[in-house]
């Protein structure tokens, strides 16, 4: 990782990321809490990928601040105590004014947000053609939003595909999801997805980003570093998130902003738009469930109620 030394004047000297991580992850060692651990991980992943020390303050607070697009206050607010026991000279005070500034932004998204919008075909293909085809970042996004569409993925089950889950064979590709949201005992679910006579065939972008990745085993999609280097770690949630928006970063009156190509959609959009795309396409409930996964019809009538409040009601049958 190549990261600036800081100036006397400034921040601590700190050339070394293995020795920062090294501190951060002893930190309350015999603390076996799952979720505190994971925190620790995302968090020193996303510093990683950033190039950024993870015991700087600044560093602490862009984190959260990414995270506040996706994720709820109160998952937020653990994360930030999970965390800011080791911060560097972490002002607190900051630290209560800014979680009471992301509580006042998610009520009022909350207030008015109606879950993730689906994305459609349409939407889906100018995704895929945002990216450069020729170059294996473009590959990869390709492949992923492919797979997470017509696997109508949840994103924790698409981020952590592995390529020994895979069987491919003439009809298609089945991956194996050995635990989801709805089967935390590991039983598994597959998810089948066939080939397409199309540029945007998910079978013919996963066969495409294998061969080109050279991937044999271990994460089916990873991180990518600049000049193309791939990484052995899979895809964090908030990199998943950033490929389905189109984010990059750009210089924008001298400070570095995230501008997004699909505002409007999130991960969750993918399974979200293949429910309602679907439904339009007159499956059954029970179809659209042996692939998403779902026990109850109650979340697939959540996804399409839109349509169906418009088609499927007899206020079409009164005139006046």
């Amino acid at each position: 990782m190549n990261i600036q030394k800081a100036t006397q004047n400034g921040i601590v000297k700190h050339s070394n990321i293995e020795r920062a991580n090294e501190i951060f992850t002893n930190v309350h060692a015999d603390n076996t809490n799952d979720a505190y651990q994971k925190d620790i991980e995302l968090y020193l992943n996303w510093c990683e990928d950033n190039d950024k020390l993870p015991k700087f303050e600044n560093s602490f607070f862009e984190y959260l601040t990414e995270l506040s697009h996706t994720l709820k206050y109160s998952t937020i607010q653990r994360k930030s105590v999970s965390l800011s026991k080791n911060i560097t000279g972490l002002d607190k005070k900051a630290l209560s004014n800014f979680l009471k500034g992301v509580s006042n932004i998610t009520q009022k998204e909350g207030n008015t947000s109606t879950g993730a919008k689906a994305v459609s075909i349409e939407a889906v293909k100018k995704m895929v053609d945002y990216y450069t085809p020729d170059t294996l970042t473009g590959l990869r996004n390709k492949a992923m939003l492919l797979t997470g569409f017509f696997g109508a993925l949840r994103a924790s089950e698409l981020i952590n595909i592995k390529k020994e889950h895979l069987t491919i064979d003439a009809d298609g590709i089945t991956i194996l999801i050995p635990r989801s949201k709805t089967d935390q005992t590991g039983k598994g679910q597959y998810k089948f997805i066939p080939q397409q006579f199309s540029d945007y065939c998910p079978v013919r972008a996963l066969s495409s980003w294998i061969l080109e990745s050279g991937i044999e085993d271990g994460f089916l999609f990873r991180a990518i570093k600049k000049g193309g280097k791939m990484q052995d770690n899979g895809l964090t949630r908030q990199n998943a998130y950033m490929i389905v928006r189109g984010g990059k970063t750009k210089m924008i009156d001298k400070k570095r902003k995230i501008v997004y190509a699909f505002p409007e959609f999130s991960t969750h959009s993918l399974r979200a738009g293949f429910v309602t795309v679907s439904s339009e396409n007159n499956a059954t409930i029970q179809q659209i469930q042996q692939q998403t996964g779902h026990k109850t019809a109650q979340m697939i009538l959540h996804y399409t109620r839109s349509k169906d409040v418009k088609k499927n009601n007899s206020v079409n049958n009164i005139s006046i």
